[in-house]
């Protein structure tokens, strides 16, 4: 998703988005989080375990940052 997405996007878009069957929700730890901005385009790795909600939670094990 783009900034400009999510700059221009309504609430209800966004859930219907994040119930999707291929959706995943990612923890990243603060330090990391704060490195990156939003709609900026990372490539992750996660961990292999996830919690089972709908969509399922992954643990992020490294993040890349990806410039355009």
């Amino acid at each position: 998703m783009s900034k400009q997405d999510l700059e221009n996007g309504n609430l209800e878009d966004f859930i219907e988005l994040a119930q999707d069957q291929e959706a995943s929700y990612y923890l990243v730890n603060r330090e990391t989080y704060e490195t990156i901005e939003v709609g900026q385009r990372v490539r992750i790795t996660a961990g292999l375990d996830q919690l089972e909600p709908s969509p399922p939670i992954r643990t992020v094990v490294s993040l890349e940052q990806i410039n355009d």
